[in-house]
């Protein structure tokens, strides 16, 4: 767990100085909480690498990474700005997987993300997003569940720097 929380910080440590791009923190929640980290890598495309705890805080810990697209910006007035994106990603994590919550595991799986974001004319951003996860976990030799762990929208606050 150490190696896997030391690996995690590392990234975040090496994205946050590889170059001057705008870039965000701030928290996810919905099935869980998440610390985030938003960066961009061009003009349309941008890294967006959470990690935290699972399903409220009771099923454990995993990290996620996609890379995501611009797909578009609509000005539907106001002072902000509307962008709609999407895209791939892969989580890996420790979690409980089982009908009742008693069977934890290495989990490792692969995510799409799609999501709308505001962000106001100072530097705060808002968004919601999907996130489904496919993939398998170590724990009761099975597909990781798909189900509620991505298909209900969750929420973010930025900070954009």
């Amino acid at each position: 767990m150490k190696k896997f929380i030391l690996i995690v910080a590392a990234a975040l440590a090496f994205a946050s100085v590889a170059c001057a791009q705008p870039r965000a923190v701030g928290v996810r929640f919905g099935y869980g909480y998440e610390a985030q980290y938003q960066h961009y890598l061009g003009n349309i495309t941008f890294l967006d690498v959470t990690t935290g705890l699972d399903a409220a805080g009771d099923n454990g810990i995993k990290a996620t990474g996609t890379f995501n697209w611009e797909l578009f910006s609509p000005s539907w007035g106001g002072n902000g700005t509307w962008l709609w994106y999407a895209g791939p990603g892969a989580t890996i994590g420790y979690v409980n997987c089982g009908t009742k919550g008693n069977d934890p595991g290495f989990m490792i799986g692969l995510v799409a993300q799609v999501g709308c974001e505001y962000t106001f004319n100072f530097p705060m951003s808002i968004a919601a997003d999907l996130r489904p996860v496919i993939g398998y976990h170590a724990g009761d030799d099975h597909f990781y569940r798909a189900g509620m762990m991505g298909l209900l929208p969750t929420f973010s606050v930025k900070y954009r720097f």
